[in-house]
This record gives structure tokens, sequence and C-alpha cells, in this order.
């Protein structure tokens, strides 16, 4: 069933391609964002984050991905009066590659206006490893492990829209995003508690907005311009 849906995707972006310009870009870039774990603790604080990315275009619409993170998760018991007193700081290191695939990859975006204004949507995913520093572990009496520093594997989901300032040859130069994304974690090590009442599925939200430095590599001559509008 996968090598079914992975070849039709495969038809749909190899149709498409012929319609798209072979402008290739670079963009270094940079921005902020707001994280929320969802761990063993019985109460989650939405804590700050920032990153730094690099991504390369091969085609307009596509873009790989190295993104790295740096900032705080952190998660409280509800109420001094709770059973489960848990509670954690993470302040964590992420190193995360992921490829993002844009809605105007898949269809011709000049045929309507609604096509117009959701060719930039885009979805993700891909594989990164995230460096746990756990601080302020409160063991309570509970027969745990605990963390302090660990790596872990973690699979991103990303869902976002990008916006496009054009350069005087019509193409991307500055690109401002919005993105959502889901970040399984691949073990417990999120916040530092390893017992038996521990949730099955670790993971973080991250809320954020970036801008990003686009640099053409094709020579801009002709019918070789990509034409966004």
């Amino acid at each position: 069933m996968n090598k079914i849906v992975l070849f039709i995707i495969l038809i749909f972006i190899s149709g498409n391609l012929k319609a798209q310009s072979n402008l290739q870009q670079i963009t270094f870039g940079a921005g902020a964002g707001f994280a929320t774990a969802y761990t063993g603790t019985q109460s989650q604080k939405t804590t700050f984050a920032r990153f730094v990315d690099a991504g390369y275009y091969p085609i307009p619409f596509f873009n790989i991905n190295i993104e790295g993170q740096a900032g705080s998760m952190a998660g409280t018991a509800p109420n001094a009066q709770s059973i489960d007193h848990k509670s954690f700081n993470n302040n964590y290191r992420a190193a995360i590659l992921n490829a993002e695939f844009q809605a105007g990859l898949f269809f011709d975006y000049q045929k309507s206006d609604f096509l117009n204004a959701i060719k930039n949507i885009y979805i993700g995913t891909g594989f990164g490893l995230l460096n746990n520093n756990i601080i302020n572990v409160n063991i309570n009496d509970l027969q745990v492990t605990n963390h302090i520093k660990n790596t872990i594997h973690i699979i991103p989901f990303k869902l976002g829209y990008e916006f496009n300032l054009l350069n005087r040859y019509n193409e991307p130069k500055l690109k401002a995003d919005l993105s959502y994304s889901f970040n399984y974690t691949i073990g417990r090590g999120l916040d530092g508690y390893y017992d038996s009442n521990t949730k099955a599925l670790y993971f973080y939200n991250y809320y954020t907005i970036g801008l990003k430095y686009a640099i053409s590599l094709v020579h801009r001559s002709g019918k070789r311009h990509y034409k966004l509008q």
C-alpha cells in the first residue's frame, strides 16, 4: 500500500514538473515560537524556543531543510494537592532534517484565485536528534530513573504557510513562514521520568514564525525566471 501511495505522489510531481521553472535557491533563516511538551506530567507549560535553518529548493514549492532548535520545555503537577507531583524543566537542543512539499507543486495555481491563495501551504516530515538537559526533576518518592542528560530521536510532522516577497526578477527574495510541528519522540527521555505511570506517547508541539533570505542559484535570463504571480 505504501508503494502505491508513493507511486501516485511521484506521478503527480513528475507531471507538474514540466510546468515548473528550473530556478534553484538556497535559504538562510531564523525565527522563534512556543513549545509545549506532552509527557508524564499532569499539567503542561508553554515555553519559548528559537531556531535557525538552512534550506535548498531544487525546484519551486519543494525544499529540503535542516533546522537547529534551542529552548526549554516544562511540566508540573496541576496543584499542590495532586497525588502525582511530577515536575521538570528541560533545556533542550535539537537538530532536524526534513523535506517540505507545498501545494503549488501538485496543481496549476494560475487557473483560479483560490488555488493561487493556497499554493504556499506546505506539509513536511523528516528525522532529528533531541538533546535533553533536564533539571528540577521532582522525584517525590517515586520509583523513577532520573536522566539528567540524554539524546533521543524525533520524527516531526510539519504544517505551515510560506509568504514570498519577490525581487525585480519575480523571484522569491524573502520568505516569511508560519508553521506548526508535531514532534514525536522515540523514547521517554523528554521529562526524565521512567515510572509505571508514564504515557506511551511522548511528543511536543512547536508553533513558530520565521524569516528566510533566499539566494538564487541559476543565471537570470529570459525563460529561466520563475514567476510566482
